[in-house]
């Protein structure tokens, strides 16, 4: 899986496709993160 520099835009559609690429794990753990985020934001 090729890297993105961090400079470059990345679309949300790319971003979905990587992360759906991933095992049920890691994916997991993604959403996990994300949700913990969400949740410390409000």
């Amino acid at each position: 899986m090729a890297r993105q520099k961090p400079e470059e835009n990345v679309s949300f559609d790319q971003i979905l496709r990587l992360v759906n690429a991933l095992g049920p794990e890691e994916r997991g753990r993604i959403y996990r993160h994300l949700q913990l985020q969400f949740c410390h934001e409000e």
